[in-house]
């Protein structure tokens, strides 16, 4: 019978008749490991799945691998951990990480569930999120939403996946159209679970003109984003005047009715030494 894998790529299947639709999960690990990488993170954990073969999880960390040797940045092998995908495996695998690993300054999570046990465990172990450990998810489940800190994530389209995975299997049904596998496009959705940090700099001093100037750009990107999000947030609110919502980012001055918090840049010249 005709089949279609939603979220997961079956082209490579034994399945002659099996069709997929699913995201670029290789091109979403490497974008989440860049969010990571912009702000400043340099000791960056990972938690997930097997990181070998060809599945949605080894692709996601293949993704994250290359967006570090693109940014020139060594990937400790020590901080890649294998977890269960469970509020409670994530939890116990946090504290038992942190326990000896406690330098390292985020984890992207290859799922939301994942990033969750993370933060909590965080929490209890007295870290602060995104102050202290910068947290990032993947698939932007609803949770993701409304969890404290909202969870930076890696959205998943799960509707157009839906609605592209019926017709798929219509045309396979109704048509006798072959089987074929979709890539439909995810996207970072920005919130609240990292924290820009200008990491490093103080360890190589203003020698390393290049380093620090690359630190400042990185840094300078992530205002913009997160300026924008808050002007965004601005502009919903009952307490703005529209007509001061005017974008930092541009040059022009902003002047909300209300306090908000922004993710500040941080240079933690204790760890850098």
């Amino acid at each position: 019978l005709p089949m279609v894998f939603a979220t997961v790529n079956a082209d490579k299947t034994a399945l002659p008749r099996a069709a997929s639709v699913f995201i670029d999960d290789r091109r979403m690990g490497y974008e989440a490991m860049r969010v990571l990488l912009n702000a400043g993170h340099r000791k960056i954990a990972v938690f997930g799945g097997a990181r070998v073969g060809d599945d949605s999880f080894a692709l996601r960390y293949a993704g994250a691998m290359a967006a570090m040797q693109e940014a020139g940045v060594p990937f400790e092998d020590k901080r890649f951990i294998e977890t269960r995908f469970s509020l409670k495996g994530a939890y116990d695998t946090t504290r038992a990480f942190f326990a000896t690993q406690s330098d390292t300054t985020a984890v992207f999570c290859m799922s939301d569930t994942v990033a969750m046990g993370v933060i909590r465990a965080l929490t209890d172990m007295g870290r602060h999120v995104p102050e202290d450990v910068g947290v990032i998810g993947f698939d932007g489940i609803e949770m993701s939403k409304f969890f404290v800190p909202r969870i930076t994530t890696i959205e998943q389209p799960i509707d157009e996946i839906a609605r592209e995975s019926v017709r798929v299997l219509m045309d396979m049904l109704e048509n006798g159209r072959p089987p074929r596998h979709i890539v439909v496009p995810a996207k970072v959705q920005m919130r609240d679970g990292f924290c820009i940090r200008l990491l490093e700099t103080a360890r190589v001093g203003v020698a390393d003109k290049m380093t620090f100037r690359h630190d400042l750009l990185n840094l300078f990107a992530c205002l913009r984003i997160h300026i924008r999000s808050v002007i965004q947030h601005a502009g919903n609110g009952r307490d703005t005047d529209a007509g001061k919502s005017r974008n930092i980012a541009d040059g022009v001055d902003f002047q909300p009715q209300r306090s908000f918090l922004l993710p500040m840049a941080v240079i933690d010249r204790k760890r850098c030494r």
